[in-house]
Order: structure tokens, then C-alpha cells, then sequence
């Protein structure tokens, strides 16, 4: 259904490109070149605004995605991060001293943290998952039990 009514825009706004396009030769051969700058900076937007408009009909944009990993934990530490940051920056960045000492550990701290609960995602699994893997025990799947 989504990619029939995308063919009919897209075969819509190519019509409507086309004739454009023949009205441009007739405009080349009678006008003179500011009638083809003209034309041809009308046609340039109009392709621009046609693409942005298929862009937000058919391209689906996530907001407010947050990783499922994420935890109060990492907040705390990005926010630690963040402010060690904005200090050290407000101290015209110094690279040495108990200001360059805090930012760094802090942005360690935040780093290593990162990493530990990506790299949890990766190998550890939700009880849901769990119960879900532990319950499918018995079915058939071909001619192999599982």
C-alpha cells in the first residue's frame, strides 16, 4: 500500500517535472538567458522541495530514542562529565592542575562506564528473553526438536 501510493507522487511529480522541463525548451529557443537562469532556479527549487516533501511523508524519524542499556548511572556520569567540562573550558583550558585532573577523571569515569553497558547489551540478556527461550523448549521446528 505505502510503496503504490509512493509511485503514484513520485510518477505525479515526475509528470509535473516533465512538463516543465518541455515548457524549458520552448522559454530556451524564444527567451534570452535570464528567462533560463530564472527557469532554471524555479525548477531547481521546486525539485528541492518535492524531494524534502517525500522526505517527511516517507521517512520515519525516531525522537527521543534512548538506548535500553541506558542507566541513572551513566546520566550521573554524563552529567558529571559535562559539568567537569564546562568548568575546565571557563578556566581558559588548562592542560594540567586539579581542574584538567577532575575533567579527565570524570570523562574517564564516563567512558569506561559506556563501554561496560554497551558491551552488556551484547552479552547478557533480558528476563523476558529468559523466559521466553526457556518456555519454547519442546517445539518442533522441521524435523529437529528443540
Amino acid at each position: 500500500m505505502l510503496i503504490c501510493c509512493l509511485i503514484t507522487i513520485l510518477q505525479c511529480v515526475c509528470c509535473t517535472l516533465y512538463y516543465e522541463l518541455l515548457e524549458f525548451e520552448n522559454i530556451a529557443t524564444i527567451g534570452g538567458k535570464a528567462n533560463c537562469t530564472a527557469f532554471i532556479d524555479s525548477y531547481y527549487t521546486k525539485v528541492v522541495d518535492c524531494l524534502n516533501q517525500l522526505g517527511y511523508t516517507f521517512v520515519y524519524i525516531i525522537k527521543n530514542y534512548y538506548k535500553f542499556w541506558w542507566s541513572q548511572e551513566l546520566s550521573y556520569l554524563q552529567e558529571n562529565a559535562i559539568k567537569s567540562n564546562i568548568i575546565w573550558k571557563d578556566a581558559c583550558l588548562p592542560r594540567s592542575g586539579p581542574i584538567a585532573d577532575k575533567l579527565n577523571a570524570d570523562k574517564r569515569k564516563y567512558k569506561r562506564q559506556l563501554a561496560i553497558e554497551r558491551c552488556a547489551e551484547k552479552v547478557s540478556y533480558t528476563n523476558n528473553l529468559h523466559h521466553a527461550l526457556t518456555v519454547s523448549v519442546g517445539l518442533i521446528f522441521g524435523s529437529v526438536e528443540i
